[in-house]
């Protein structure tokens, strides 16, 4: 088949109304000329599905669609044998009911698998061949080749949005990546106008009301172009009959009021949060003040001007909650024309450094000026921040402490840079100083996924205002869930199978044996039905087990990032019906997860995020909780837990007495003398595995290994 891609991009955007969209699509048919599956990745309604039908009518092939879903497994995905057409005519194709994929390969047609990554990983693993090689092995029948025209598209929510199971690579190595994002203003306008026939004005109040809700802080996760257009459907029906302000708060809440997620732990609800963005928005446009003022008033009064009835927004919390206890600094941001003026000829004014100025270059001003102020040391740290290295040598080795101003201008060169690290060093010195950094840079930063922004949120969050502390509060949930994702890869959730014999339902594994023992009668007389199958299901090992971490010491922020990561790993790692608690210690144990309580992940890391570690390790007390949170787990397999600690305990006695009454205690050791070794080692000692870790890293892997089998 020969076709132009060009003259297909304009044939299938004039065809289907698709907006823009143009290098998405030539992306798409680049993929579909060399015959390799895609994966489209992007928020809701972002038109992912809409592509893909559209490319499926465009070339006229059957278009098989697949929603992912937990409970959508390998054999629904290719296809089952029925058990009464089995018995009467064997193992063949007469008995074989074949599933999408199949169905798929055998007419040469387009699987379309929305949300790919909620499907189980057995139906995943199904794929690789078929995406690979274009067949599969199907048991009792034999190999199943596709026909010319095979293809698959796949849709990908972004990782925060991630259901059930994280997407393997194994299986991601086979796509052609096709990332979407929100369209621009201009043509999202154009799309509203399209699908709703409003007129211009409206489709604008609309789209605008929902690009608001995708950037405020109140809200998780926003509208879609789907909620513009039926806000601007709705709106339209209505200002024929006069409409208000107050009705248009009505309308969008109508509208939006599904499509929209709050953060967790707002004490705001959805119609407040709504209003609040339509009565800020409405300020700008008046077709809807028209319509008011000639509902509110008589044609006979003489009215010159509209009254301003839209309330004006109270002023937000940005300011910052701790007084500063520094003097305030004279330049508000070092960066560029004539702040960074500013910046040097404040440095200027103290006669000593000025001396010193004239014997440099004055082309690079900050590195002038913090040599002057500090000598080689101080051109040292602005080499190292702008390579992107860590700094905490070198500030160690200053021969005064940073006075407020000046990690101010580093903070500021950090940022520029993308230095986190360094900001992170430097806010261990002067977390105040560097709040006021972030205070005018978080938007920046909120979509990067650097570690060492997790840490720099624990330094600072104290200093920051309410509104900014909440959208760096969700950037580091977000980065430490993907975290966890990416150090979890695409281990299962399932902690070894067993198959248990069970009555028929559709796609569950036939047993023919077993039947044949119950049930021969029957079958000699062709009174067979479902109760008289015998099939085996596939059932999850469940299990419980606790978490134990030490955050005792002097480490604030690191030893948090870990609890954090380490926690995250543990709840994605198990099923939802496994159960597991999480343990903090110190010189006491803090109880962040009850063995049998469903809290969510965001309320586990927002605790975490208010703990403080102290000095003393009380490793017998943490032991102790742990074994009475493992008496109230409901599951009768074995029981098990992960103890993460230097061993360095220096209250509360020998934890040996407690270790030896657990059924599995493995014992990750990080950091610590030989003692700590000693220790280790015998709480661990025939009760499960000991593992040494030298830094982070080594921590993440030791603690998925344990994860993948902690009965064991």
């Amino acid at each position: 088949m020969s076709w132009s891609i060009d003259e297909t991009i304009e044939k299938i955007k004039r065809e289907f109304k698709i907006i823009a969209r143009t290098n998405e699509l030539r992306s798409i048919l680049l993929a579909k000329k060399s015959n390799r599956p895609i994966l489209i990745e992007g928020p809701v309604g972002v038109g992912k599905t809409t592509l893909a039908k559209a490319v499926a009518k465009f070339f006229n092939q059957d278009f098989i669609r697949v929603d992912g879903d937990e409970r959508f497994d390998e054999y629904k995905l290719v296809g089952y044998f029925e058990p009464q057409l089995v018995l009467k005519h064997g193992w063949n194709w007469k008995s074989f009911v074949p599933g999408p994929l199949v169905r798929a390969m055998i007419n040469g047609g387009i699987l379309f698998i929305n949300e790919i990554n909620r499907l189980s990983e057995g139906a995943q693993n199904v794929l690789i061949p078929a995406l690979d090689e274009k067949i599969i092995e199907i048991p009792k029948l034999g190999t199943i080749e596709a026909k010319e025209g095979f293809w698959v598209i796949a849709t990908l929510n972004p990782t925060e949005y991630i259901g059930v199971t994280p997407l393997g690579e194994a299986l991601r190595d086979r796509f052609i990546w096709i990332k979407l994002e929100y369209q621009t203003f201009e043509e999202e306008v154009e799309i509203v106008k399209i699908h709703s026939k409003a007129t211009d004005e409206i489709a604008r109040f609309a789209v605008t009301v929902t690009r608001a809700t995708r950037r405020h802080p109140d809200i998780k996760r926003g509208s879609s172009v789907r909620g513009a257009i039926d806000l601007a459907e709705l709106i339209s029906l209505s200002i024929d009959h006069g409409i208000n302000e107050e009705e248009l708060v009505r309308l969008a809440i109508i509208a939006l009021g599904t499509k929209i997620e709050l953060v967790d732990g707002t004490n705001k609800a959805i119609e407040d949060v709504i209003r609040e963005i339509v009565e800020n928005t409405s300020s700008q446009f008046t077709f809807f003040r028209k319509i008011e003022r000639e509902n509110r008033f008589d044609t006979r009064d003489k009215i010159d001007t509209v009254p301003d009835i839209v309330p004006s927004l109270a002023k937000s919390d940005d300011t910052v909650d701790q007084p500063n206890p520094y003097p305030d600094p004279s330049i508000d941001q070092y960066g560029e024309g004539e702040d960074e003026t500013n910046a040097f000829n404040n440095a200027e004014n103290n006669s000593a450094t000025k001396a010193l100025l004239l014997f440099y270059p004055q082309n690079d001003k900050l590195l002038t000026f913090f040599r002057g102020l500090l000598g080689y040391y101080g051109a040292r740290l602005i080499s190292e921040i702008r390579e992107g290295k860590d700094i905490r040598d070198t500030l160690a080795q200053l021969w005064a402490p940073l006075d407020f101003e000046s990690i101010y201008m580093l903070g500021q060169e950090a940022i520029k840079y993308r230095n986190f690290l360094a900001l992170t060093a430097l806010a261990e010195i002067n977390p105040f100083a560097i709040a006021r950094v972030l205070e005018e840079h978080v938007s920046d930063i909120k979509n990067y996924d650097n570690v060492y922004l997790i840490h720099l949120f624990y330094l600072t969050k104290n200093h920051l205002s309410t509104r900014k502390r909440e959208i760096f509060r969700r950037t580091a949930s977000r980065i430490i869930v993907k975290k966890a994702l990416k150090i979890l890869g695409s281990q299962s959730r399932k902690h070894g199978s067993f198959k248990k014999k069970t009555t028929y339902r559709p796609s569950l594994d036939f047993d023919l044996e077993s039947t044949l023992e119950i049930s021969l009668d029957k079958i000699l007389t062709n009174s067979v039905n479902n109760r008289d199958i015998v099939c085996l299901e596939k059932r999850d090992k469940k299990t419980a087990g606790v978490i134990i971490l030490d955050i005792s010491g002097s480490m604030y922020g690191e030893k948090n990032v870990l609890a954090s990561i380490i926690s995250a790993m543990s709840i994605y790692a198990m099923s939802p019906r496994d159960e597991i608690s999480i343990i903090l210690f110190a010189d006491e144990p803090l109880l962040i997860k009850g063995i049998r309580e469903r809290k969510p992940l965001n309320k586990i890391l927002d605790e975490i995020f208010d703990v403080r570690p102290i000095g003393f390790t009380n490793i017998s007390y943490a032991l102790k909780k742990a074994l009475k949170e493992l008496r109230k787990a409901s599951l009768k397999a074995k029981k098990w837990a992960i103890l993460i600690t230097d061993g360095e305990y220096n209250r509360g006695g020998s934890p040996l007495r407690w270790a030896k009454k657990f059924d599995r205690l493995h014992v990750i050791q990080l950091g610590g003398s030989t003692r700590g070794t000693q220790v280790c080692r015998l709480l661990a000692y025939s009760r499960g595995k000991y593992v040494k870790v030298r830094n982070m890293d080594e921590l993440f892997i030791a603690v998925r290994k344990i994860l993948s089998y902690p009965d064991k």
